[in-house]
């Protein structure tokens, strides 16, 4: 379930780089850089799909890789339950891999 809370300009880049290791521009920059489309859709074949905006999805990614978290830290942190997270996560790093 999704209690999206998040939003990055809500963020200084020092608590930027601490949270993600990338400044609010630079996360913008990598998005583009990774021609991520504006909307991400997860699940997009089952009853239970959703879709996060990029920087969301990107930002999730890039604290789960930027130090362990366990992945109730990071619900606590997104807004997003613990299972969304890790499918997330998995999606975002298939994607980058393999599209």
């Amino acid at each position: 379930m999704i209690h999206h809370t998040f939003n990055l300009n809500a963020y200084s880049d020092t608590e930027c780089l601490h949270h993600f290791r990338f400044t609010a521009r630079q996360i913008v920059t990598v998005a583009a850089a990774l021609c991520l489309p504006h909307v991400i859709y997860f699940r997009a074949s089952s009853r239970q799909k959703f879709s996060l905006d990029r920087i969301t999805s990107l930002c999730i990614l890039l604290k789960r890789l930027a130090f362990p978290n366990r992945l109730l830290d990071l619900d606590e942190f997104f807004g997003i339950d613990s299972s969304t997270i890790d499918h997330i996560i998995i999606t975002m790093v298939e994607s980058l891999l393999f599209e």
